[in-house]
Formats: C-alpha cells, sequence, structure tokens
C-alpha cells in the first residue's frame, strides 16, 4: 500500500510471505566426518520454514529547502526455521544435526536526516540504524537430550557528517560513525559478548590554479571487543592530484595513491545462533594509479520551450 501525500512526502506499507525447503544435506540422514571437529547429521523429517515480513517506509524530500527525512523499519517472524541442533564431543568437536523451531524473528530499522543552512554551503546529514535478532537453537547433552537455547543479538549504530562548500575552491566532508553489536545467550552465557567500532573520516577537494585539483580522504576506525588474533586499528590515506585539460575541462590526468601507510585491513564479527566468528581480513595494500579521463557526454536542456538532447 503506497499514499502520497504531495510529490515529495509519501508513505508505503508492504508484506512478503516466502518458504524456503531444507537442501539436500539438511535433509539426508547421513553423517558427514569430513571435518572431525564439526561433524553433521541431516534430518529426513524437516519441514519447509515460512517468514512473514512486514515493513514500512516514509519519505519527506523538500526540493526548495533541501531538508531531506526519509525512515524505514520492517520485522520478519519464521515458522518452523530450520536451526542447528548441537552435541559437544571428545577433545571439542561437535555434532550437530537439524531441527525445525518457532521463535525465530528479526526487526531492523534506520533513518536518515539532512537539512543544508546558508545556501547550502553547509549540509548537515545525521542517521541511524538498529537490529535484533532473536536466533533459536538447541544443545544436546551426553543423552541426546535438547535443550533451547536463545540468542539475543543487537546491532545499533548511529553516525553524524557535515558538508562545506567554501566558494569555489574548496569542497570538504567531517564524519563520525559508532557502532556496537551485543549478543547474550540463554545457555552459552560464556558466549556473551560486545564490539564496538568508531570511524572517524575526513575528506577535501582543493581546486586549485591552471586547473588542478587536490582531493584527500582520511579514515581512523577503532575497535574494541574483537578477539586478540583479529584486532585492528587502521588508519587509510588516500590522496589525489589531477590536471584538467581544454576550454570544458573534459580532459584531465589523474594520479591517484591508495592506502598510504599500508594499513588496509577488514575487521568483522559474524553472529549465529550458537556462537561468533571473529574475522581479520588483509585487503588490497598500498599502491598507485595514473589514468586519463576524457568525457565525452554532453546534455542539453529545453531548447526554446522544445526538449530534448544533442
Amino acid at each position: 500500500f503506497a499514499y502520497n501525500f504531495s510529490r515529495s512526502r509519501s508513505l508505503n506499507f508492504n508484506y512478503n510471505g516466502n518458504s524456503s525447503q531444507p537442501s539436500n544435506s539438511q535433509l539426508q540422514p547421513v553423517t558427514d566426518r569430513s571435518n572431525p571437529q564439526f561433524i553433521t547429521i541431516g534430518n529426513p523429517d524437516l519441514r519447509p520454514e515460512f517468514t512473514n515480513t512486514v515493513s514500512m517506509r516514509y519519505n519527506n524530500f523538500d526540493f526548495i529547502s533541501g531538508n531531506v527525512f526519509f525512515g524505514n523499519i520492517s520485522a520478519s517472524f519464521t515458522q518452523d526455521k530450520i536451526v542447528n541442533s548441537t552435541k559437544l564431543l571428545r577433545g571439542g568437536a561437535q555434532e550437530t544435526t537439524y531441527a525445525n523451531a518457532d521463535g525465530y524473528y528479526t526487526v531492523m530499522g534506520f533513518y536518515n536526516a539532512s537539512r543544508p543552512i546558508q545556501n547550502r554551503k553547509y549540509v548537515f546529514n545525521l542517521g541511524g540504524n538498529i537490529g535484533y535478532n532473536n536466533n533459536v537453537s538447541f544443545i544436546r547433552d551426553s543423552t541426546n537430550a535438547a535443550s533451547r537455547n536463545v540468542g539475543k543479538n543487537w546491532v545499533v549504530g548511529q553516525r553524524f557528517s557535515t558538508d562545506i562548500k567554501i566558494k569555489k575552491w574548496l569542497e570538504t566532508n567531517l564524519s563520525v560513525n559508532y557502532s556496537i553489536n551485543s549478543t547474550a545467550y540463554t545457555l552459552q552465557e560464556q558466549l556473551n559478548s560486545k564490539t564496538q567500532t568508531w570511524t572517524l573520516s575526513h575528506n577535501s577537494r582543493i581546486f586549485l590554479p591552471k586547473d588542478f585539483i587536490i582531493s584527500y580522504d582520511i579514515s581512523k576506525t577503532l575497535n574494541e571487543g574483537f578477539a586478540n588474533t583479529a584486532t585492528a586499528n587502521p588508519l587509510i590515506i588516500n590522496t589525489t592530484l589531477e590536471k584538467q585539460f581544454l576550454k570544458k575541462k573534459n580532459l584531465s590526468l589523474r594520479l591517484q595513491g591508495f592506502d598510504l601507510l599500508n594499513q588496509n585491513i577488514g575487521i568483522s564479527r559474524n553472529v549465529t545462533s550458537t556462537g561468533f566468528t571473529d574475522t581479520r581480513t588483509n585487503r588490497l595494500g598500498r599502491y598507485f594509479m595514473l589514468s586519463f579521463v576524457c568525457r565525452l557526454n554532453k546534455f542539453f536542456g529545453d531548447v526554446q520551450g522544445q526538449g530534448g538532447m544533442k
């Protein structure tokens, strides 16, 4: 359902339902010992799972003032969710089979607001997101008696940025991002965890005489709560020197340097119904690129009341 209050303001509701079938490996009652530490056994009695999703979105764009606000909230509820049923073995190994369970759901929302001032010389942006996952799994003891384990996972983020344009020679941006990932289990309390990440960013584009342009972007990430083997707080610096040619500046020669300090390392956490995994990714490190850019496209507006493009 969509309701348009005006050309720039609208409200939308949506419902979606879909089923998901268990995979062959989840159904086949065969013991897979290819990884002796993580043994899996299929369950031929699994039923398909069905997910109901509802969402609402609101948009408000004021084209004259430049004020923008939009937000969305959605919720998903899964019946007969296919979940893990895990049994701990000697030596730290585990045996996993699968079962259907109700009670799995997710709720997510986000918003973004933007407000320009002084003829759009300054633009302030504020946004955030929140997500909650109610994960379900089973923990089996030595007699195969299963206990229900619920993992409550919260992911919350907040960001603020400002865009500044000083006359025609400087465009700059400052931003701050904060996120938190918190998980608590009803049975495996030793796996409860919380991570926090701060990201401070700054970039600028400086227009110099004789059609030279210097630009750079700097980003510092501060991670807390990750495993010692996966932690990193990289400082990423990229820079560009560009020279434009011709009257319409259609041609340019550009020299770019990426990750000048060679610290481009990514850290992430994946939370499941029975635990979490911290991942450290070594991304493409320091490198340089020389490029020649030729802009060929040119669009025209209405000419003497007649629309068209040449």
